[in-house]
């Protein structure tokens, strides 16, 4: 949870040092006040070297660039000018629409206030989201009946903390590949898994769909988890290069049938959590579904047609095969329409791997980079803060290396020995 690439222990040391006694799994709001907090470290050290920095709280709405590669920035109240590099950080986009008149999760204290009165709750996804949903409802004492729906049913897992270091689908592996193909991906998980010991045959169960959705929120706490580890080392450590070296079909295959489980593993749940929910399920509290469809008239409809009547929903779901970063919003069509930048088949904005240059209709943005979501369909995305932490050094790097270019340029040549 560090912010600081090069310092793993920040996080957990500023915990320590601070006035917060949490447990071993700290409140979202606890790292909110630690992000706010670095930010004003940062701000006043920058500031102190006599840097300067404006925050502006008011949504972009879009990017131009004039004829010397200079950027501006547009409010709907105010326009920014003459900027060198601009980098777009919107992280995700707005939640899912299409379903119906569910309130929305979040802010989580006012949709749990509104719930506590109802019956029957009907929750739309499987993912954290619906799990802090599920968490803060049984937290508050709420007696009544849960209903849980997505497409697949995936829930997250429990959170196992071994780490397991790949030995076999490592960064220097691809590195030495030029191209890669699912099945050959796979072989390369499957032989990971066997240098280690490790069992993959829960997760091929769960793919298969012979476990209930219920049965990942049980864990042993032992060797047959130890396959939850492996996937989100190997997601953290190698999928970056691999989605990189994968053809299109592949990465097709992989985002519609594979990517919603290896989201939900690699975003797991603490253990805790996924005990109360556990226990509501065996109470008969809780029931999680698949198959879900829509909304109508306030009830989930699933295959066949099939309705669950519920008092109350709630709407916590974003689709694992759809874009995490808003393509609609009007600072995106300003970039597009602009020819800055072009749409991603596999999400987000098109971008060069490695450097995180935005591509526009004429080739790559020289000094227009995304981060995070919108680079999606060029680096594997599960995880929105490591997937930050990893590509920001890189883009930098990149800034500051073609700002010294050219700034070099622009020098008068150094005189020779004879003075000419």
């Amino acid at each position: 949870m560090s912010i600081r690439v090069e310092d793993a222990s920040d996080f957990s040391r500023w915990v320590r040092h601070s006035s917060i006694h949490p447990g071993p799994y700290v409140p979202r709001s606890v790292f909110g006040d630690y992000l706010a907090e670095c930010f004003e470290m940062l701000k006043r050290r920058w500031v102190g070297r006599a840097g300067t920095l404006h925050c502006v709280p008011s949504r972009v709405i879009s990017v131009t660039r004039n004829e010397r590669d200079l950027y501006s920035l547009s409010t709907e109240t105010a326009r920014f000018d003459q900027f060198d590099v601009v980098s777009l950080c919107v992280g995700w986009g707005c939640q899912d629409e299409t379903v119906g008149d569910g309130a929305p999760a979040y802010p989580l204290a006012d949709t749990i206030l509104h719930a506590m009165a109802a019956s029957h709750v009907g929750v739309i996804g499987t993912g954290l989201t619906a799990i802090d949903v599920v968490r803060g409802l049984l937290s508050h004492g709420y007696r009544g009946r849960i209903t849980i729906a997505s497409r697949r049913g995936v829930l997250p897992g429990p959170r196992v903390t071994e780490p397991i270091a790949p030995v076999v689908l490592t960064r220097a592996l691809l590195a030495q590949m030029k191209s890669l193909d699912l099945r050959q991906l796979l072989q390369l998980v499957e032989r990971e898994a066997q240098e280690h010991g490790i069992s993959l045959e829960v997760p091929i169960r769960l793919l298969r769909h012979e476990t209930s959705p219920e049965g990942s929120l049980r864990t042993g706490g032992g060797a047959e988890d130890r396959w939850r580890a492996l996937l989100v080392s190997l997601c953290d450590e190698a999928m970056a290069d691999a989605w990189h070296l994968l053809d299109n079909l592949s990465r097709r295959v992989f985002r519609r049938w594979l990517h919603p489980y290896f989201q939900a593993w690699c975003n797991p749940m603490p253990p805790t959590t996924a005990a109360m929910i556990e226990h509501a399920w065996e109470s008969g509290q809780i029931q999680v579904r698949s198959r879900f469809r829509r909304v109508d008239d306030g009830a989930l409809v699933f295959d066949n047609a099939e309705r669950e009547e519920v008092d109350f929903l709630i709407s916590a779901r974003l689709g694992a095969d759809e874009s995490v970063a808003d393509m609609n919003s009007p600072l995106m069509r300003s970039l597009i329409e602009g020819g800055l930048a072009m749409c991603d088949d596999f999400g987000g904005l098109r971008v060069n791997y490695g450097s995180w240059q935005v591509v526009g209709a004429s080739g790559a943005r020289v000094s227009l980079y995304a981060i995070g979501s919108l680079a999606q369909g060029a680096r594997y995305y599960v995880n929105a803060l490591d997937s930050i932490l990893r590509t920001i050094p890189e883009a930098v790097d990149d800034a500051l290396r073609r700002h010294d270019a050219a700034v070099q340029s622009m020098s008068p040549p150094a005189r020779s020995s004879n003075g000419r």
